[in-house]
């Protein structure tokens, strides 16, 4: 009887080495999924940030030549306009 529980109580501290073992294994796990993912995280919100930027570079390209655009045509309208007086 003493034999089978030596064996029993063995076995049980072998599994709870196991139980242990897995345990901090899957804690690990844990830890580097939780890094990727707030690296993650980060690497997308930098991603927008340079969206963002790139939006906001091709605005201000855009809105002066709008701008341009409509100087040259008020001034296209004035040099017709001051054309059509004096040959009037």
């Amino acid at each position: 009887m003493e034999s089978f529980l030596t064996t029993c109580h063995e076995l049980t501290k072998k599994q709870q080495v196991m139980h242990d073992t897995i345990f901090d294994k899957l804690n690990e796990f844990q830890n580097i999924l939780q890094t990727t993912k707030e690296s993650l995280e980060e690497d997308n919100s930098l991603q927008k940030m340079l969206t963002i930027q790139e939006h906001a570079k091709k605005l201000q390209f855009q809105r002066p030549q709008k701008e341009f655009q409509s100087t040259l045509s008020k001034l296209g309208k004035e040099i017709d306009r001051k054309f059509k007086q004096d040959v009037s």
